[in-house]
């Protein structure tokens, strides 16, 4: 870590650049850029396929946050734990994918029940 009013070193900028954007190799040893932090675009998830199994680490990479945050996340019953097979816990990218979709679905219901109590209410 830099400490205040210094650059950061070589090593520490390019841990920084790797942090903020992802790649994957896929078997026909092309790149797929799994998300840009800077820019808010997280797409490799849907780049995927849909039963490509991915862990904690990797997911913590795409979405550019620590493992403890996925920890976390599972903690508080924001996303379902991973299954254990051999070599470790894992979940599907169509499973991932359907989940935020269905989070994304209770939130838009959520704004529309508000958006209604409020319009009701007596101002």
């Amino acid at each position: 870590m830099p400490r205040k009013g210094r650059p950061p070193t070589p090593t520490q900028a390019r841990t920084n650049k790797e942090r903020n954007l992802g790649m994957h190799e896929c078997e026909d040893d092309n790149k797929i850029e799994l998300g840009n932090k800077s820019t808010g675009v997280i797409s490799g998830l849907g780049e995927l396929p849909r039963g490509a199994l991915i862990g904690s680490e990797g997911l913590a990479v795409l979405l550019g946050c620590h493992t403890e945050t996925i920890r976390r996340a599972i903690e508080n019953g924001h996303l379902s734990p991973p299954i254990g097979l051999p070599g470790g816990k894992f979940w599907t990218v169509g499973f991932l994918l359907d989940h935020i979709e269905e989070r994304l679905v209770e939130k838009r219901i959520e704004q529309q029940k508000e958006e209604r109590r409020i319009a009701r209410s007596p101002v």
